[in-house]
C-alpha cells in the first residue's frame, strides 16, 4: 500500500481526475468536436504512391469537376517555407516538406490536398487526382535490415549517443562469450484521435485548433509557411485524444496544410485524417537491430560488454533515440560497457518519438542480454542481474526484501515442479529491476489570474493534456500554494 502525508494535501491527495466525468460521459470536447462553422470546408491529403520517383505532373482536374470540391493545393501554392521541422540543434536539420515538391521520399508522402464541402467528398476526391511520376532513381530500402544487408553505407550514420565505460578498454575476458542478435519492430501509436486540426480565419489572423503536443513548433511552422507574424496565429489545445509522442512533430504537418487551405479559401477548414491515411503518411516508433558480444564469468558477472545498435530513422535523420545510451545502463555497472549507436535512412515515413522513446529500447536491449547470460550460464536471471549491479546501488538493499515479500523463491520452485509435470503447458516468473533517470529541459509558461471579487483562480499553462491528468496536477499545485 502507498500512503501520502496528509500535511502535503491537496498536493499529494488521491483525487478523481477533474475532467474524468466529462470524458466518461462524452461531454469532453476534442479537436474534432468543435462545432462546425458556417461555410466550413474539409481537407484530405493526396498521397504519393511511388518512392524515389520525381513528380512530373499533378492533374487535379477530374477531382475539381466534382460538385462540392472547392480547391486543390500543392507545394507550388505555399507562399513561404515548405517545411514543418525546425529547432535543428534539438530535432535535426533535415527539411521535411508539407507537400512533396520534387522527388518522393516515401510511399505515402503528401503531394497535395483536396478541399471540399464534406469529409466524405474530400476523401473520395483525392482518389481522382492523377499524379505522374518519372522512373525511380534508386532502389527502395523499406527497413533497417534491408540497408544493413545491402551495406548501403551512405544511408548509415554514426549517432552522438554512443557510450564508453571507463574500464572497458582494460576489461578482462570472461570464462565464456555470449553473442546475440536482437530486433525491435516499428510500432504505430494507436491514438484514438487521428491527426487533426481546425483553422478559422479571423479579422486579424487565424485561430488554429490543433491536436499537437508542441504548440510552439506548430505556430512557428505555420507562420513561416504563410509568411505571417506568429502573433497573428492563436493556437488552442484543449486536450488530445491520445498522442504517445506521435503528435509531437507530426501534428505540425497537418496543421500547416489545414492553415494553408484556410488562408487561401478565407473559410474555416477542418482536417481530420482517416486511419488509413494516418498510418501511411505518419511515422512510427523507430525499429531497431542490436548485435552484442559479452564476456562473462561462470558466476554471471559481466567482465566486458559490447553492443552495436542501429535504428531506423525513416526518410530523414530528424529526431532520434538519444535516451537509448543512458537507459541501456539501467541498474547495472556500465564501467565495462561499450555501446555504438547508428542510424539508417530508409524509404518509409520519417519515424518519430513513441512512448518512452529510446528508454524502452535501451532497457529492452540490456535486459535481453541479461536473460541471454542467465541462459548461457544456467543461473537464475535475477541472480545474474544482482551480480552486475554497482555496490552502491540502492536496489541491492531493496531487492532481498522485495524478493521475500513476493515469495519469489517458493513460487519459482512451484513453477519448476509444475513445468516438469506438464509437457505442453508452462509457467514462468521473473523480476526485472529498472532505474529511470529524470531530466528537465526547457521552460513552459503559465498565467495565473486571481479574481478580485471572489478570489477564484484561473490558470492558463503551456502543458498539453493528453490523458495523463495534467490539469488535475496543476489544480492540486495551485490549491496547495
Amino acid at each position: 500500500r502507498f500512503d501520502t502525508y496528509k500535511e502535503n494535501w491537496p498536493l499529494t491527495k488521491n483525487i478523481p481526475k477533474i475532467e474524468g466525468l466529462a470524458q466518461t460521459s462524452g461531454e469532453a470536447q476534442y479537436t474534432n468536436d468543435i462545432p462546425a462553422r458556417p461555410n466550413e470546408l474539409h481537407a484530405a491529403f493526396v498521397l504519393a504512391t511511388k518512392a524515389h520517383a520525381k513528380i512530373e505532373k499533378i492533374d487535379a482536374s477530374e477531382a475539381l469537376k466534382q460538385a462540392g470540391v472547392v480547391a486543390f493545393f500543392s507545394a507550388k501554392d505555399i507562399p513561404g517555407a515548405n517545411n514543418f521541422m525546425y529547432f535543428p540543434d534539438f530535432m535535426g536539420s533535415d527539411i521535411e516538406e508539407v507537400f512533396c515538391s520534387d522527388r518522393v521520399a516515401y510511399h505515402g508522402q503528401p503531394v497535395g490536398m483536396i478541399v471540399a464541402e464534406s469529409f466524405a467528398l474530400a476523401n473520395r476526391a483525392v482518389k481522382l487526382v492523377k499524379v505522374s511520376y518519372g522512373e525511380p532513381n534508386s532502389k527502395v530500402y523499406p527497413t533497417v535490415q534491408d540497408v544493413l544487408h545491402a551495406k548501403v553505407t551512405d544511408r548509415i550514420k554514426e549517432m552522438p549517443y554512443s557510450t564508453l565505460g571507463a574500464s572497458y578498454e582494460a576489461a578482462p575476458e570472461g570464462d565464456m562469450k555470449v553473442k546475440g542478435h536482437f530486433e525491435i519492430g516499428g510500432q504505430y501509436h494507436y491514438y484514438m484521435e487521428t491527426q487533426c486540426c481546425v483553422c478559422i480565419p479571423i479579422e486579424d489572423g487565424m485561430d488554429v485548433y490543433s491536436a499537437t503536443q508542441w504548440v510552439d513548433l506548430t505556430q512557428m511552422a505555420i507562420a513561416k509557411m504563410l509568411k505571417v507574424p506568429q502573433n497573428s496565429l492563436n493556437l488552442y489545445v484543449r486536450r488530445l485524444g491520445g498522442a504517445y509522442g506521435g503528435k509531437g512533430t507530426r501534428a505540425t504537418m497537418i496543421a500547416c496544410a489545414c492553415a494553408l487551405a484556410a488562408h487561401f479559401t478565407k473559410r474555416p477548414v477542418r482536417f481530420v485524417m482517416t486511419l488509413e491515411a494516418n498510418m501511411e503518411a505518419i511515422g512510427k516508433r523507430y525499429p531497431l537491430v542490436s548485435d552484442y558480444e559479452v564476456d562473462v564469468t561462470k558466476e554471471g558477472k559481466i567482465t566486458k560488454l559490447f553492443n552495436e545498435y542501429v535504428h531506423d530513422f525513416g526518410s530523414n535523420f530528424n529526431e532520434g533515440m538519444f535516451h537509448a545510451g543512458t537507459f541501456f545502463t539501467n541498474c547495472y555497472d556500465d564501467t565495462v560497457f561499450k555501446t555504438v549507436a547508428k542510424g539508417v535512412k530508409t524509404d518509409c515515413a520519417s519515424n518519430t518519438f513513441c512512448r518512452a522513446p529510446g528508454t524502452t529500447e535501451g532497457i529492452a536491449m540490456i535486459e535481453t542480454i541479461m536473460e541471454h547470460v542467465a541462459f548461457a550460464t544456467g543461473l537464475d536471471p535475477l541472480e545474474v542481474r544482482m551480480a552486475n549491479m554497482p555496490k552502491d546501488l540502492k536496489m541491492l538493499e531493496l531487492m532481498p526484501q522485495f524478493r521475500a515479500d513476493v515469495e519469489y523463491d517458493a513460487r519459482k520452485k512451484e513453477i519448476e515442479q509444475f513445468n516438469a509435470e506438464h509437457r505442453w503447458r508452462k509457467r514462468g516468473i521473473a523480476i526485472v529491476p529498472m532505474r529511470y533517470p529524470l531530466g528537465y529541459f526547457g521552460s513552459v509558461s503559465a498565467i495565473v489570474s486571481i479574481y478580485h471579487d471572489d478570489g477564484t483562480v484561473a490558470i492558463s499553462h503551456g502543458g498539453i493534456e493528453m490523458g495523463q491528468g495534467m490539469n488535475t496536477k496543476v489544480s492540486q499545485v495551485a490549491a496547495y500554494t
